[in-house]
């Protein structure tokens, strides 16, 4: 294993204590396995990390824990959305860097990574279109982003017949695997 990741969403970020004890396997981790990149997928605004993702990256710094690249969640946004998730994307990305130098001042792009959910999002009236995902990607390229997903690929497609929902497909007008293709272009 040479990539690790751990997604903490929701409460979780605010256990202060479980979160020192994730510092102290990772810090185990890293010195076990020399080279092993880390990265933490947290949730993330236009304006950035919320409250307790800054918490937790202090928290990280604080317990002498290495983070290599910040992921973070483009989605979601609720009363925070304006109606471009494509630009949004982008200003939690630019936003995300902004904080994270604050512990670590040499991170650049390379340390951020961003994955929108494609297609309609959970919150109603947010969905990441295929335009969005050509700003995101052609954003991507130039910044040298240091990780460009998207969840996920099964719903890379349209909804047919009686299926609908956010696990099996996009609920969007596309063809099967336009996000992928637009994605794929992305060359950091």
């Amino acid at each position: 294993m040479n990539h690790i990741d751990f997604d903490i969403e929701g409460a979780t970020l605010d256990y202060t204590a479980d979160n020192n004890l994730r510092f102290e396997a990772i810090n185990a981790l890293e010195a076990a396995n020399p080279g092993l990149v880390v990265s933490v997928t947290l949730p993330v605004l236009p304006t950035g990390l919320a409250a307790d993702g800054v918490a937790f990256l202090n928290l990280a710094k604080q317990d002498g824990t290495r983070i290599d690249l910040i992921n973070v969640m483009a989605m979601d946004y609720g009363s925070s959305f304006t109606g471009d998730m494509g630009q949004e994307a982008v200003q939690a990305a630019e936003s995300t860097l902004a904080q994270a130098q604050a512990d670590w001042p040499a991170d650049t792009y390379a340390n951020i990574g961003v994955t929108p959910m494609i297609g309609q999002n959970d919150t109603s009236g947010e969905s990441f279109s295929e335009a969005d995902a050509q700003t995101l990607v052609s954003w991507a390229d130039t910044a040298h982003l240091g990780r460009l997903g998207f969840w996920s690929v099964d719903r890379d497609q349209p909804c047919t017949g009686s299926v609908s929902g956010l696990p099996s497909c996009s609920e969007i007008s596309q063809q099967p695997l336009d996000f992928t293709k637009i994605f794929d272009s992305y060359t950091g």
